[in-house]
C-alpha cells in the first residue's frame, strides 16, 4: 500500500500501532487521512474510538480496513445513542476502490 500511494502522490507515513499514530497526531497536528488497519473485533474497536475521541475537531479522515464487516468491530446496538462514523474498506478490495476512498470519501461511509 505504501508504494502504491506514494507513487500517486501521497505523503506516507507508517506507524507500528495506533499509540505511535496517536502521539504523532497529538504532537504535529496535520489534515489528511488515517488508514487503520483492523484485524481483531476487540482491538479494532478500541483503537477508533481512542483515535476518534482524540482527533475529533482536527482535518482528519479516519479509514478503517479489514476482512471484518464493519458491523463486527462497532456492534450497531452498542452505539445507538452516540453513532461513530467511520470509512469502511472491506477487504479484499482492489487499487481503485482504496484511491476513490483516499480521495472521495468512501462509499462505504457508515455510522455504527
Amino acid at each position: 500500500l505504501q508504494s502504491l500511494l506514494s507513487n500517486g502522490g501521497s505523503r506516507v507515513m507508517a506507524f507500528a500501532d495506533d499509540d505511535t499514530a496517536l502521539e504523532f497526531l497529538l504532537d504535529k497536528p496535520r489534515s489528511g487521512v488515517l488508514l487503520l488497519n483492523v484485524q481483531h473485533p476487540e482491538t479494532g474497536r478500541n483503537s477508533i474510538l481512542r483515535l476518534k475521541q482524540h482527533t475529533n475537531g482536527a482535518n482528519l479522515r479516519l479509514i478503517g480496513m479489514s476482512s471484518l464487516p464493519l458491523h463486527d468491530v462497532l456492534p450497531p446496538h452498542q452505539f445507538a445513542e452516540r453513532p461513530v462514523e467511520v470509512e469502511w474498506l472491506q477487504k479484499p478490495f482492489r487499487a481503485p476502490s482504496l484511491i476513490q476512498a483516499l480521495s472521495l470519501g468512501s462509499p462505504t461511509s457508515q455510522a455504527a
